[in-house]
């Protein structure tokens, strides 16, 4: 997930860190690149396919990464009957204490 350099500082979010993206659909851990090229209002995450990345031992490790319509609510312009999927509001939340963040 990319993220505004000085927005993520502003949250205490270093380059590299895995946080959370919470939505009313759910929760997905990712790893943050900074940027100072997006709006500090918004965030981007990749529309391909999959987007999920397992350690080298998964086990029973958390999956990162999310999916390009975990937080979509499936809504319907009434104008034009196409799916909007484009625009989601999500939260992005540090992760106090991770394995991952202390390396």
């Amino acid at each position: 997930m990319q993220m505004n350099a000085d927005a993520a500082a502003h949250m205490g979010i270093a380059d590299g860190e895995i946080v959370e993206l919470v939505s009313d659909m759910g929760r997905d851990r990712v790893r943050v690149e900074t940027t100072p090229y997006l709006h500090p209002a918004c965030i981007f995450t990749s529309a391909a396919p999959g987007g999920r990345s397992f350690g080298a031992d998964a086990g029973d490790a958390q999956a990162l990464g999310v999916g390009p319509l975990d937080h979509t609510p499936l809504r319907w312009d009434p104008l034009t009957g196409a799916a909007l999927t484009q625009e989601n509001a999500v939260r992005v939340e540090k992760i106090a204490e991770h394995e991952d963040n202390n390396e």
